[in-house]
């Protein structure tokens, strides 16, 4: 049967592509992470006309932040009380504002460039590391194949402040491979003094940032992005008389300025397998910055190398995904260089670490996540970080969460309080045998028990005892030092006791000895080893009954006296040889605290040097002079049989005789010969060659603190080395 058929071609119809758009909450606390967490998206961040990474949360109460100094602009965040360098501050959840960034970083991160911030409290997942002690931030960056093609942001205020961001994305032709890029230039010009204090109410600046990143997706589960980022900022603040061109002296007004170079890179890279149930993970960053700075009259110098990787599996255990456990391992290096009055502290990290972190979650409303990582440091051994998680959902509206765990940081003293620079009063450490004489001096102070003092002539008795007085309950009490040993018996007798009048031939009217002079406060006994045998006898009974009579007087007078004695004597000899009495001594050393000399503290006297210029300077009115490289090391290498006090002599003398800018080895009242060293070659090129390889022993072939001691660069460093064919010995 033909039945005819009909067949009619028309043209397709198709819709176009449809989006559906919500409106994205500016700020929400996850219901479903176990650890605490609030996303802030771009709608949060929109908020504020202009901001960075502080100013992102001016407009958030979920993070607190406040300036930490106006003088220099720094800021600082709380979590749960406890200040920034307690938490962990990440950018796209690596690890990078630490160390020389911690002052400045939360300015670093300019606010246009950023996608979203995520906020938890307490102590993190332990694959993120040991640290994050009272939470972590992290920053996630906008990403290459978002949909913003283009943005631009103009923004200016009237105190003077502009700034540019501008970022843009480029998908590549085979869709797989998108850049993006980044720009952001910020500058503060106007000077501002509201308050009239005479200072400015925030830092001169200018900041210039390029960034540049990859983001490449595969079709088979593979997926990777890598970038980079560099960063110049300038910062100027202090009286409003100072500017730019102004060289910090006492003669012009005072002045902070910092300048930071810094450039840091990632690379991140993961694969998921067919099954859907494994996947790897390894992350990785690497950071170098620079800071040359000065804080009035004191420079602050420092660079840091910091590389960072973390490598992940993680498997889910079960089809249902209801058993996940994350094993890996991590490593970081940290070469960390400070230069603060002339003394280089320095020090190398290397960590590597092992963590695993299993998560239980049986259904939507309840999840466990416990873990732990060992890691082993090179300088702190090794140390075992434990934490655990849970979120229970009770309701709709009611979610309970829980948190435990250790942590542990290494302090940056210097780079984490550098604002503390911004004040003239000078920072000081110790070497560990003077630390544990402070030590003692914060136990014994509180306390009226007689301290003898001992040790060599010039190492600072007296202000070990002046310490003690200083931080004692009779603080405010008068402090009396007899120079025992400068004086003839009969003359310290009455220089103690008194006399009345007419006890001895031009006895004209009563006078008053220290032991009276000191009532009620602390009597310092110098050099009592040089005492006479009578006077020890007299002492003795006033130590003893606290009471005693003027030369020529009947009266008993009662005092309540803290007695402290020096000597620089081995008193234990001279009572072997009967020149000083066993009872007295026992009366006498109750507590003892023996002062070590210089040559045995060598580290302190970078500390003394820069004290005693600044005491000196500041007293002959001359500005304030730096110690030449070569002159310190010669200082090192002195032995000091006078101590303290001819170290103190020696920067006098060399003050008042100098010509320069500095002190150099001329102005010493020694030479390299007169320590037995050996004189240099000739020929400076060997000279050169000698002295750049001593510096690398003495530095163990550190480069960045050579380079730094030799006042030259990297380049020129590794230059010299190759030129001279400087190998480092076996």
């Amino acid at each position: 049967d033909l039945t005819l058929i009909e067949v009619t071609l028309e043209s397709n119809l198709e819709l176009g592509e449809v989006t559906v758009i919500k409106k994205n909450r500016g700020t929400y606390l996850s219901v479903i992470n176990p650890i605490q967490t609030e996303r802030i998206g771009g709608a949060e961040l929109l908020k504020a006309a202009c901001c960075n990474l502080a100013e992102s949360f001016e407009t958030n109460p979920s993070v607190d932040v406040s300036y930490s100094d106006a003088v220099t602009g720094a800021k600082q965040i709380r979590l749960l009380g406890l200040e920034g360098t307690y938490s962990l501050l990440q950018v796209e959840n690596m690890p990078n504002l630490r160390g020389l960034a911690t002052t400045f970083g939360l300015t670093y991160i300019p606010g246009p460039w950023m996608e979203s911030i995520q906020v938890s409290k307490g102590a993190a997942s332990v694959l993120n590391g040991y640290d994050a002690i009272a939470g972590q931030i992290n920053a996630e960056l906008k990403k290459p194949d978002s949909q913003e093609k283009l943005f631009l942001n103009v923004y200016g205020n009237a105190h003077g402040r502009l700034e540019f961001n501008g970022n843009g994305n480029v998908r590549l032709k085979n869709e797989k491979w998108s850049t993006g890029f980044f720009t952001h230039a910020s500058n503060l010009s106007n000077k501002t003094d509201e308050n009239n204090d005479g200072f400015m109410d925030e830092p001169l600046s200018y900041q210039l940032q390029f960034g540049n990143r990859w983001k490449y997706v595969g079709g088979n589960g593979h997926m990777a992005q890598a970038g980079f980022n560099i960063l110049n900022e300038d910062r100027l603040g202090g009286q409003m008389g100072f500017d730019r061109e102004m060289d910090p002296s006492l003669s012009n007004p005072y002045g902070v300025n910092i300048k930071t170079n810094r450039i840091d890179g990632f690379f991140k890279t993961g694969y998921v397998y067919p099954t859907g149930r494994t996947a790897l993970a390894l992350l990785s960053n690497i950071s170098v910055h620079e800071t040359n700075s000065f804080y009035g009259l004191t420079d602050f110098d420092a660079d840091e190398t910091r590389f960072y990787a973390n490598a992940v599996i993680t498997r889910d255990l079960d089809i249902a995904g209801k058993h996940t456990l994350n094993t890996g391992a991590s490593f970081i290096y940290d070469d960390f260089n400070e230069m603060l009055y002339g003394q280089d502290i320095s020090r190398t990290e290397t960590v590597p670490g092992l963590f695993a972190e299993y998560t239980l979650k049986p259904n939507e409303n309840f999840t466990l996540m416990t873990g732990g990582r060992v890691d082993f440091h090179n300088l702190f051994g090794t140390f075992f970080t434990p934490r655990a998680h849970f979120r229970y959902k009770m309701g709709e509206h009611v979610t309970v969460r829980g948190s435990a765990g250790k942590g542990f940081r290494t302090a940056n003293v210097l780079s984490e309080n550098t604002y503390l620079l911004a004040n003239a009063r000078p920072l000081q450490w110790q070497s560990d045998a003077m630390q544990e004489i402070y030590d003692l001096i914060s136990q014994v102070a509180p306390t009226d028990s007689t301290v003898l003092i001992t040790g060599e002539s010039g190492t600072g008795k007296e202000l070990i005892a002046q310490a003690i007085h200083g931080n004692s309950l009779r603080c405010y009490l008068p402090f009396i030092a007899v120079s025992c040993g400068a004086l003839p018996d009969s003359l310290l007798e009455s220089e103690l006791f008194g006399y009345e009048r007419g006890a001895f031939t031009g006895a004209e009217h009563t006078k008053k000895g220290r032991f009276e002079m000191a009532d009620k406060g602390t009597l310092f006994l110098d050099e009592i080893g040089d005492i006479s045998l009578k006077t020890q006898v007299d002492l003795l009974r006033v130590l003893q009954r606290k009471e005693f009579r003027r030369l020529g007087g009947q009266e008993e007078i009662k005092v309540d006296v803290r007695i402290l004695a020096a000597t620089n004597q081995e008193l234990k000899k001279a009572i072997y040889e009967n020149r000083f009495r066993e009872d007295l001594f026992y009366r006498l050393n109750v507590i003892s605290i023996h002062v070590p000399p210089l040559r045995e503290r060598k580290d302190d006297i970078p500390l003394l040097v820069k004290a005693f210029i600044r005491r000196y300077c500041l007293e002959m009115n001359k500005e304030l002079l730096k110690i030449a490289p070569s002159a310190l090391k010669l200082l090192m290498d002195y032995d000091w049989p006078g101590n303290v006090r001819e170290l103190e002599n020696v920067i006098e003398r060399a003050l008042v005789i100098g010509r320069s800018k500095e002190i150099v080895t001329d102005d010493l009242p020694f030479s390299r010969k007169d320590l037995g060293v050996a004189e240099m070659p000739k020929s400076l090129k060997l000279m050169e060659k000698i002295h750049i390889k001593g510096i690398l022993e003495e530095t163990n072939w550190n480069i960045s603190k050579t380079a730094r001691l030799l006042e030259v660069d990297r380049q020129t460093l590794y230059n010299k080395i190759a030129k001279y064919k400087i190998e480092k010995e076996s």
